[in-house]
């Protein structure tokens, strides 16, 4: 048998999914859902709480409970994106978000050198533990984070060069590389699902509970060699990504 709580959740998600209820618009207040489901004001609160934890509503305090309303950013990858980003001297997730209407920052949390993860080693083809470059940054849309994105290298290849300071690189990291004499020959990206946040994540992205995250890996090539790994965790709600292929 259902909880009390359990039936106000769900009329309200169906009457959010119907679109009763649409993005930015505010529920009723708890005095008036208490009175419209006859259920007692805990009831009304824990059914509010589960519909946060699903990610559905944002509740502000003081103001209410507001149906969220996500931004998707399509990030699309394909060859002649990157050439065309790299012909005109801008990043490319700058770009793309651009091109869609949105304003785009970046921002660097951490440059460091750290032993390496196992995962990164085996991509990049060192040692398990060897010294490696991390560029840990966060990317925004119209102010909300979307992306936590950290960036390995060997710290013998990019010796000198911007890549090992906190800046941002105007014209993007793969310029940088370029200028080394570090020429790309092909990227190679996994994408390895869906979960729930861990703790930094959420506080990063400022996610509220119920909200997943994706998470991207690519490594780009010099030929056979690999020169970069790129670990990307992106908000569920917000992100999404399409491959294209010439065939």
């Amino acid at each position: 048998m259902r909880q009390p709580w359990e039936v106000v959740a769900e009329a309200l998600q169906r009457a959010i999914s119907d679109k009763t209820y649409k993005p930015g618009d505010q529920l009723p207040s708890e005095s008036e859902l208490v009175a419209e489901f006859g259920a007692s004001r805990p009831t009304v609160r824990r059914a509010l709480r589960e519909l946060q934890l699903r990610g559905l509503i944002r509740t502000r305090q003081g103001k209410g409970s507001f149906v969220r309303t996500p931004s998707p950013i399509a990030i699309t990858l394909i060859a002649e994106n990157y050439r065309r980003h790299r012909r005109e001297g801008r990043r490319g997730f700058d770009a793309q978000v651009r091109e869609q209407g949105h304003r785009p920052h970046q921002e660097i949390i951490e440059v460091a050198t750290i032993p390496a993860p196992p995962e990164v080693a085996e991509r990049l083809g060192l040692r398990e533990g060897a010294a490696v470059v991390i560029r840990r940054l966060r990317f925004m849309v119209d102010d909300q984070p979307v992306q936590l994105v950290n960036v390995y290298y060997d710290p013998e290849l990019v010796a000198g060069s911007k890549l090992e300071q906190p800046v941002l690189i105007e014209d993007g990291v793969h310029a940088e590389l370029q200028r080394l004499g570090v020429h790309l020959t092909r990227l190679v990206e996994d994408f390895l699902g869906a979960r729930l946040p861990n703790t930094d994540e959420q506080r990063l992205l400022q996610l509220p509970s119920g909200v997943p995250v994706t998470r991207n890996i690519r490594t780009a090539y010099a030929g056979e060699q690999p020169v970069e790994v790129l670990d990307t965790i992106s908000n569920g709600e917000v992100v999404s990504y399409r491959f294209e292929i010439k065939v």
